[in-house]
């Protein structure tokens, strides 16, 4: 308001037809506080200086300005000394003109300010919906979850997975807030733990790619129960990923598997969806030990990042592990295709593991090139197994 005010005010002055004053003798101080906090001043102090009569011209006015200076004889300006001051204080009014111009712009902007759409500022999974008892989520990879390869890593994958899965209990109700419990069951005792993981990437996804990721529950034995994941392209439609997982509860007093409450598994029939995004993979795991692996990495001990909610390792972290047993030559020039992993036994804070592989080459059905699998065993040092599992890696394109 200040700035229009004062921007009137002087419009106002240069449009008006009055007599000014043929002389007035005094000090000349113009200042204009702007409401951004910047004030722009003009200061012409001198002894004396006169304001001779106006001129009108072509809708204008002119002022021509007399001044006394040290050492200088009062008497009147010279023509060019006229043009000189009649510049400068034009120039200066240009300047003061245009400063006020930019603020009142400035405010206008601020006061029309809008905040953009709500789905700009939307979070990477607030986008989700249920149907035909299919949970649909959408994300995009960012750059923390590519690797050297520019490529989403298998840590992120893994990760999308697990997270999919939890909001999909979550938006069932089955889950609170802290996603740490079933609340509706046994005050909170119970835990669902991953018994079999079988995931296949057909491409990975690269970095800024929007992906749509489906996940649904099917029905499988008396304690445990069965996910699929399905990872396609958002843009495209291409498929991406598929996964399925075998899931139990298990107590967290006694860390033993329990059998799922009646009141839960209502809960869950009504949810189950008959469909099968892959085959089952029941190949036997070749025993492995130190005489029979090919590459062993010793002293793998969790620290305080790796456990989860449940205070034991997460099952994302064991993919790091393994993956920590592929020679570097391996891993540059070849990608995993497929997985198959069971979990075998907790891993908590204190335990230290080694983590072992075996590698062979198998010719591919459909060309000459040669496929290239891993046995692996991620296994306590003292001996009892928590993953066993089989890798499958192809030459990169």
């Amino acid at each position: 308001m200040t700035a229009s005010t004062a921007l009137s005010t002087i419009f106002s002055i240069l449009s008006s037809s009055q007599h000014i004053s043929s002389s007035w003798t005094g000090s000349f101080d113009v200042s204009f506080a702007l409401t951004s906090g910047v004030k722009a001043k003009f200061p012409c102090s001198v002894k004396a200086f006169q304001i001779k009569e106006n001129v009108k011209k072509a809708n204008t006015v002119t002022f021509s300005f007399k001044s006394e200076l040290a050492n200088v004889e009062e008497d009147a300006p010279s023509e060019s000394q006229k043009d000189i001051l009649n510049f400068i204080y034009w120039r200066w009014l240009l300047a003061t003109l245009m400063n006020i111009k930019v603020t009142i712009g400035k405010q206008r902007n601020i006061l029309d300010w809008k905040p953009r759409r709500s789905d700009m500022f939307a979070d990477s999974f607030s986008h989700e919906q249920v149907i035909d008892k299919i949970y649909m989520q959408r994300n995009s990879v960012k750059l923390y979850e590519i690797d050297a390869t520019g490529k989403a890593s298998l840590e992120t994958i893994m990760n999308l997975l697990q997270e999919t899965s939890v909001n999909h209990f979550k938006i069932l109700g089955l889950l609170d807030d802290s996603v740490r419990s079933y609340p509706k069951i046994g005050n909170g005792k119970l835990a669902l733990i991953i018994l079999k993981m079988h995931v296949q990437v057909e491409h990975y996804p690269s970095w800024g790619d929007a992906l749509e990721v489906n996940t649904w529950l099917r029905c499988h034995k008396k304690l445990s129960m069965a996910r699929d994941w399905h990872v396609r392209n958002l843009k495209t439609g291409q498929s991406m990923i598929r996964a399925s997982s075998i899931s139990a509860l298990m107590d967290k007093t006694t860390r033993k598997l329990s059998k799922i409450p009646d009141e839960i598994k209502v809960e869950l029939e009504r949810n189950y969806k008959d469909t099968i995004i892959l085959n089952g993979d029941n190949r036997k795991f070749p025993k492995l030990n130190f005489e029979t692996a090919d590459c062993i990495i010793d002293g793998l001990t969790p620290q305080w990042a790796d456990l989860d909610f449940n205070m034991h390792v997460n099952n994302v972290k064991y993919i790091r592990w393994i993956v920590e047993s592929i020679p570097m030559s391996m891993l540059e020039t070849h990608q995993m295709s497929s997985m198959v992993l069971e979990f075998r036994k907790e891993c908590r804070m204190g335990d230290v593991l080694q983590s072992l592989a075996a590698i062979s080459s198998v010719s591919s059905n459909s060309s000459s090139e040669f496929n290239i699998v891993c046995r692996h065993l991620l296994q306590l040092k003292s001996g009892p197994a928590i993953v066993e599992g089989l890798t499958t890696w192809i030459q990169k394109v």
